[in-house]
């Protein structure tokens, strides 16, 4: 039965739990990796938010370097908390229209397995035939939904770390220093040059929840020869440092946030 008794050639009851497995693992990284941002606590500093809260930060004495902790700078910020909310919703959308393609694909094999015994074996094959296609072609749409919402995850870091690095390179000539290191490039420093808080909080009252930045995403993922939309390229970490110098593009490094939304494989026949 698990077999879907249709199409010996495809085992199409692996795509159709392909189909479940991407909803779940999608659903898992919605409310877990993705939504991580809203469980951090920002402190009492940040969520007094614009220059009151500014105030209250103790800023380091003059040194030529800087550090940030880049990963919570996107999480704990307004842009961060609500691009997570927006994936998991997305996410849990995607997971329930996943379960109800299951159903309705497990529903209709049940219908063609009992019709099989009244059937000429030529027409019951072209049938099932049909069916795999159908089964194929659905999971190749659900993963590119999938993949959209990757990418979407990609772009909106991209854009937010665009948008950060003007205000860190005015908290940067503020401070006398002549760099801000991501602070996983750091072995060892002093919790006084960690500027974290005060650049989410400037960072917060320049861009807010991203309302007013220019959006970098597309309306609909491109196709490629396919049908299916695009893998997102994974973006590549920069070595951690920050200078007037750079293009003004801060380097993403999410290499350990567990958020991979990609389906896995499909497995190999047993």
């Amino acid at each position: 039965m698990r077999h879907f008794g249709v199409c010996p050639r495809r085992p199409v009851h692996r795509l159709i739990r392909r189909l479940a497995g991407a909803g779940a693992a999608l659903s898992l990284c919605a409310g877990g990796a993705w939504a991580q941002g809203d469980g951090l606590s920002l402190g009492t500093v940040v969520q007094n938010g614009g220059a009151a809260g500014q105030d209250q930060i103790p800023r380091p004495s003059a040194t030529p370097l800087l550090t940030v902790d880049q990963e919570r700078l996107f999480t704990d910020s307004a842009f961060g908390r609500r691009v997570a909310r927006e994936l998991e919703q997305a996410g849990n959308e995607l997971a329930t229209e996943n379960r109800s393609i299951e159903e309705e694909l497990t529903s209709e094999e049940q219908s063609l397995t009992q019709r099989r015994g009244a059937m000429q074996p030529a027409q019951f094959r072209k049938l099932a035939d049909t069916f795999d296609e159908k089964v194929t072609a659905l999971r190749r749409q659900q993963d590119s939904k999938t993949r959209a919402l990757t990418r979407r995850r990609d772009l909106e870091r991209q854009l937010f770390y665009s948008s950060a690095v003007p205000i860190l390179g005015e908290l940067l000539a503020e401070m006398g220093a002549v760099a801000i290191l991501n602070e996983r490039a750091v072995f060892i420093a002093a919790d006084s040059v960690d500027v974290t808080d005060e650049a989410i909080a400037r960072i917060n009252d320049r861009i807010g929840a991203g309302s007013g930045v220019g959006r970098l995403l597309p309306e609909e993922p491109a196709q490629d020869s396919d049908g299916l939309g695009p893998m997102s390229d994974p973006t590549e970490a920069g070595d951690g440092l920050l200078s007037p110098g750079l293009p003004d593009e801060f380097p993403v490094d999410d290499s350990d946030t567990g958020t991979d939304t990609t389906p896995a494989p499909l497995p190999d026949d047993q």
